[in-house]
């Protein structure tokens, strides 16, 4: 490729590290230069003046990454030609297989997600994933055919494929491949570079267990036919008919409607699909409720409603009559008022019949004749609207010689304004406006609304005219009638015509002076971030302290409010007697007993119904609810609790997590004080997977600790930025510890270098439920300082998992119990803990184990094996953040006295006490007497080159057996760097045979650091040699 052939900056993509770059001049000019600039390095190529051809290779790997690279021409004078510049993009690296997160149904009865393996009746499921920002996802068959696509997200990386053709009967064996476009040829043509492909998985497509009733077919008396759910019949032997899969035994059951075992039971007559049944005896009259079944689902309920012989023309009703028309919609009642013309009659009769239908204005009659449908219903609405007036409505079965049903309408057009009541007045005692259901002690209260100008305006009471009046020249009208008794009173309004019928307005007239014996309290409300308040039960825990009280009265009296025994505020009830109460400051923590009572003349009433809560948390308004650990004591005391979107809480080292989608439970240990509560994934049984993200204050770091999750299940974290790009996932693979729910198993993850995480996902799929124990992020950021943690002084019994600890000293994976004023560690997985960034660390230690020092980016900084004591300083521009300890699976180990930052020997190399009796080699060779720690150990790692000879002698000496694997040979480590050598010397005792040792295949891992194995057979003895370091016989 020319790279002088372009006329302006472009990118040059290359997949090796080394790449070759090679062009032209395009003249012949002797004694030229041509010059490359490449970042920081700077080269002259090779170049033939002859035809004017240069080329240069790299003599070093170059990272994947993005570099500035410069051309010039310098001809013999010395002259510079303009520059050529380009972007060289190294990428070595093909897209990482494709993530799938969900698999979705979304066709049939059962839909949502489902996992690969079970049964779907989708044939073109919605497939979700992440997998490399600005790629294209394949998702491939098993013959390698692409079956589907999507690009992926540029910045979070998800993807969401639907398969372009339906998958195929039975399993569908899948993959998935992301392919990116790697630069352009020479033609300006996109080169294209496939990644790995994922794990196969499968999508198993077929019909779903089900069974359904269909309907029913009546075959007796004159009206036959379909008979629909709900229908009306007079065949006491209806044969049920449905559909079932192919093969399956279906059994029908049958009861009277609203008992709760089955009467009988009968196997249908299956024929492919479709199965039928027929009752057997005839059934008796009644309503009845019909289901069938197989072995694995039931079908809903079926109803029929079986009349007895003879009877059908009873059946005939009319069941409602529908005004939507004008100002007030809804039902109407036989005798109503209404302005709409032509209302909807429906009503109930022989299924697959026909009803006749009379309307009558004024001795005139009419009549229509309607079809009863399938499920024994009708309806009629007038085809034109009726005439005003009084009407009668009948109905009967077509060939009935009587009417069966009734109904009376007065139909009357709106007018131009509407008939209304505007107000109810009270000018009796407290005076005032008594509104819409509302209390008063005036027995002749005024009524008052609008009509039509110079109308005349019937009041009525319930069905009782109480009077009438004429409204005003602009339309207002008010009426005072004679005094009535206690009790409910239902006012309404018409005019004379009976056109323009009002809204009702009810009120209660007490003239006892006493009203209600007492208030009522009618609800609790809980105010939310949004500013709104929700209601909440009588007797629930909440998180905020804002609460409303709301209740009803009587109309405009006053309510004074208690918590317990404490009058905390008082409030006025409205025209209509409800009141509500808002305190002036938040509620503290704890439990609550609300009540009201109304001032009266003499005192106050009784108490009102107490409605209860108990508030948790800080009692904040708008913080939400916080808990350390997840443990609180209300919770536990009153039980479980729900926590949705929007709620946050508070890690041990005082971040928040605040819950943006899902839902989670509280759960806590009430009878182990030691351990905390947690927050728990609900189990309902169904063996789905259920996700919950929290949004987190942007950190490097992020480690979580769950209990509960079964071998069987799995649980995930997936990490995005505070940007939302995808960058990465951890699994809750290893056990740390146990507790009460479970055993305890921690996850965690370091952002990449330069990202932040700032949402974390946390998803599981496990029946028995799985519970967050605690969780600790940010603990990378924390300052380079000194410190110290002592375990003397605390009590036993405290358990400390991920985000526990003492001040400055917090644990990050595995579990430690307090014990004697020491932590012991669990001996089921790696123990790791922080101080923040450090230079150096020590602490006590009792027994044997392997130590592993980590910057903040999770780069091994050292390792090694301890006893007793571990003293270690980081080379200079370092620092430590995490220190893992490998117990062995031994269950006495303990740890104590913890400092850091106060001990910086050697800080041009680090420093490792176990080392420190070497320090003094020189660079040729070191001999081993000495050297070996009482572990069987020689350390090396210093940072120079180490010359070291071992005997036989000494392997057999110093080596212990099945020290560091659970082979019973003795073993000798030697740890070092890749600078060192170790020499074989006199390996073999005398008389032994070269052929008896053997350098093992592969390798082992001891504490995070891989081993050469050198075993000889004859003696039963180990060498472990750290992979870095190498080895000659001699």
């Amino acid at each position: 490729m020319n790279l002088l052939a372009y006329d302006q900056t472009k990118y040059i993509y290359r997949d090796i590290r080394r790449p070759t770059f090679a062009g032209s001049t395009g003249e012949y000019h002797p004694n030229t230069v041509v010059r490359i600039t490449l970042g920081q390095k700077q080269v002259n190529a090779d170049y033939n003046p002859v035809d004017g051809k240069f080329t240069w290779t790299l003599d070093e790997d170059l990272p994947d990454g993005v570099y500035n690279l410069s051309i010039i021409v310098i001809d013999a004078a010395g002259n510079v030609g303009p520059a050529t510049l380009r972007t060289l993009v190294i990428d070595t690296t093909p897209p990482e297989a494709p993530e799938l997160i969900n698999l979705k149904d979304d066709v049939g009865a059962k839909t949502g997600s489902f996992d690969p393996g079970q049964l779907t009746d989708d044939a073109k499921p919605t497939l979700t994933g992440v997998a490399q920002p600005n790629t294209v996802v394949y998702l491939r068959n098993a013959a390698g055919n692409d079956i589907g696509s999507a690009k992926t997200d540029a910045v979070t990386g998800k993807w969401v494929i639907e398969p372009n053709n339906d998958l195929q009967q039975g399993e569908n064996v899948l993959t998935l491949v992301a392919i990116e476009e790697f630069g352009k040829d020479a033609n300006g043509a996109p080169i294209y570079r496939e990644g790995k492909v994922s794990d196969s998985f499968i999508i198993n497509v077929g019909m779903a267990d089900f069974v359904t009733i269909v309907d029913a077919l009546d075959d007796v008396g004159k009206w036959s036919g379909v008979l629909n759910n709900g229908a009306l019949t007079d065949d006491t032997t209806p044969t049920l008919r449905g559909q079932a899969n192919e093969g399956a035994t279906v059994i029908v059951y049958y009861r009277k409607a609203g008992e709760s075992t089955w009467a009988g039971s009968a196997t249908a007559t299956v024929n492919g699909p479709n199965w039928s049944w027929t009752p057997s005896p005839a059934l008796a009259a009644g309503q009845y409720e019909f289901q069938a079944a197989t072995p694995k689902v039931s079908s809903a309920l079926f109803n029929l409603d079986i009349f007895a012989a003879g009877s059908g023309d009873q059946q005939t009703k009319i069941t409602e009559v529908w005004d939507d028309f004008g100002t007030t919609i809804g039902k109407l009642n036989s005798g109503d008022f209404t302005d709409d013309m032509s209302p909807r009659f429906t009503g109930r009769a022989e299924s697959n019949s026909r009803v006749v239908i009379q309307y009558t204005l004024n001795g005139s009659q009419n009549s229509v004749t309607v079809d009863v449908g399938h499920d024994g219903k009708w309806s009629w609405t007038p085809s034109v609207d009726l005439l005003a007036g009084d009407w009668n409505f009948q109905v009967k079965s077509e060939d009935a010689a009587d009417w069966n049903d009734s109904f009376d309408l007065h139909i009357y057009p709106s007018p131009s304004v509407p008939t209304t009541i505007t107000q109810v007045f009270d000018d009796v005692g407290v005076t005032g406006p008594v509104g819409n259901n509302g209390i008063t002690d005036d027995s002749t209260p005024t009524l008052s609304g609008r009509s039509e100008a110079g109308r005349f305006v019937l009041i009525y009471d319930g069905s009782t005219l109480l009077g009438s009046t004429q409204t005003s020249s602009n339309g207002d009208w008010s009426f005072t009638p004679t005094a009535l008794g206690d009790g409910r009173h239902n006012f309404w309004a018409v005019q004379r015509d009976y056109s323009g019928v009002s809204n009702k307005w009810q009120i209660e007239i007490d003239t006892s002076g006493l009203g209600p014996d007492k208030p009522s309290i009618t609800g609790l409300f809980e105010h939310q971030a949004s500013g709104a308040y929700d209601k909440f039960a009588n007797g629930g825990i909440i998180d905020d302290g804002s609460v409303k009280v709301e209740g009803t009265g009587r109309a405009l009296s006053v309510i004074n409010i208690y918590d317990g025994t404490t009058l905390i505020g008082s409030t006025t009830a409205g025209t209509d007697g409800k009141w509500s109460y808002l305190h002036d400051s938040n509620y503290s923590s704890g439990f609550h007993s609300i009540t009201a009572r109304e001032v009266k003349s003499a005192g106050v009433s009784d108490p009102s119904n107490e409605a209860r809560f108990t508030l948790v948390g800080t009692g904040k308004s708008g913080e939400g609810y916080y808990a350390d650990s997840f443990h609180d004591d209300p919770v536990i005391i009153t039980g479980s609790r729900s926590f949705s979107s929007g709620y946050t809480f508070r890690s041990l080292n005082g971040g928040t997590l605040k819950l943006v989608e899902g839902t989670l439970y509280s759960k806590n240990q009430a009878i182990v004080k030691k351990e905390p509560g947690y927050l728990k994934f609900l189990d309902d049984g169904d063996n789905t997977a259920k996700s919950v993200t929290f949004e987190i204050a942007a950190s490097t770091d992020f480690y979580m600790a769950v209990n509960g999750l079964s071998d069987s299940g799995w649980a995930r974290l997936a990490y995005y930025s505070t940007t939302g790009k995808y960058l990465g996932s951890s699994d809750f693979g290893s056990k740390v510890g146990a507790s009460i729910e479970g055993v305890i198993k921690q996850s965690g993850f370091v952002a990449p270098q330069g990202e932040l995480i700032g949402k974390v996902t946390v998803t599981v799929k496990d029946k028995g439920g799985m519970g967050i124990a605690s969780v600790i992020y940010g603990v990378s950021s924390y300052p380079t300082g000194k410190g110290d943690a002592y375990f003397t002084t605390i009590p036993d019994g405290p358990v400390y998992s991920s985000g526990n600890g003492l001040e400055g000293f917090a644990v990050l994976t595995g579990v430690a119990y307090q014990e004697n004023g020491k932590m012991r560690l669990s001996p089921d997985d790696i123990f790791s803990f922080t101080v923040g960034k450090t230079t150096d660390i020590q602490f006590s230690l009792e027994g044997y184990v392997g130590v592993t020092f980590y910057d903040v980016y999770n780069n091994v900084i050292h390792s090694g094996s301890y006893s007793s004591f571990v003293n270690y300083t980081a080379p200079a521009g370092q620092l430590i953040y995490r220190v893992a300890i490998d117990t062995y699976g031994q269950t006495n180990i303990l740890i104590d006295n913890v400092i850091w930052g106060n001990n910086p020997v050697n800080p041009d190399y680090g420093y490792d006490s176990n080392s420190a009796n070497i320090a003094a080699h020189d660079d040729s060779k070191v001999e081993l007497n000495g050297l070996v720690e009482s572990q069987a150990i020689i350390d090396l790692q210093d940072g120079e080159s180490t010359t070291k000879v071992i005997t036989v002698e000494d392997l057999l000496t110093y080596g212990e057996e099945g020290l560091f694997t659970e082979a019973d040979a003795k073993q000798l480590m030697i740890q070092g760097d890749k600078n060192d050598v170790i020499q074989l010397n006199d390996i073999m005792p005398e008389g032994g045979d070269i052929e008896q040792w053997t350098h093992q295949k592969g390798t082992i891992t001891v504490a995070g650091v891989k081993y050469e194995v050198y075993s000889h057979n004859g003696e039963n003895a180990e060498l472990l040699v750290q992979s870095d370091v190498k080895v000659e016989i001699i």
